[in-house]
């Protein structure tokens, strides 16, 4: 994730989990607070924003491990948990 400030001029959006995380702020359309925001924004006073579950760029090697999981005994699934350890499970 590139953690760039992003505005949403708009009631709602699509991506509520940008929005939870702080990486976006959905303002509406009020002017002041189009402002208000856009302030804080280009003047550095933005809020730490995270990153969402599995939206860390890793993807491919995600992909990757479960063409390689070793699936004798039965069908594996390889994941990665919310703290960024990977994991096997039989499904």
């Amino acid at each position: 994730m590139l953690k760039i400030q992003s505005i949403a001029i708009k009631e709602n959006t699509e991506r509520p989990v940008t929005a939870e995380i702080g990486a976006n702020e959905v303002v509406g359309t009020d002017a002041d607070k189009i402002v208000e925001f856009s302030k804080k924004a280009l003047g550095g006073h933005w809020k730490e924003s995270g990153v969402p579950d599995l939206r860390d760029g890793r993807a491919s090697e995600r992909i990757v491990k479960i063409f390689a999981a070793d699936t004798s005994a039965g069908s594996v699934q390889v994941y990665t948990d919310k703290h960024g350890s990977d994991k096997k499970r039989k499904i």
